[in-house]
């Protein structure tokens, strides 16, 4: 069976869409992605960050089409980072 598992960032101001994690079947890559989600779920705004926004790096493993939806994590006022989508063919 082939599957495509794909990386990718998103960028935002404000509470992450934590509906977008079951809607893109996406999970935080490391520990520090799942600690900027619990932030901006706490604080609802990314001015303590370093650049004024979240930061969040995901990954997503699937077996058709590999892209995230951008234009639905826009809808929640959240941007995917087109240069870091990367997906890779994994063959299992």
């Amino acid at each position: 069976m082939t599957v495509y598992v794909t990386t990718f960032e998103v960028t935002g101001n404000f509470q992450f869409p934590m509906d977008m994690l079951r809607y893109d079947r996406c999970f935080p890559v490391r520990s520090e992605d799942g600690s900027a989600i619990l932030r901006s779920m706490e604080y609802g705004n990314a001015k303590k960050e370093v650049d004024g926004k979240f930061r969040i790096r995901l990954e997503r493993v699937t077996r058709g089409n590999p892209d995230p939806t951008a234009v639905r994590w826009y809808s929640f006022g959240w941007v995917v980072d087109p240069e870091t989508v990367k997906t890779e063919k994994v063959s299992r």
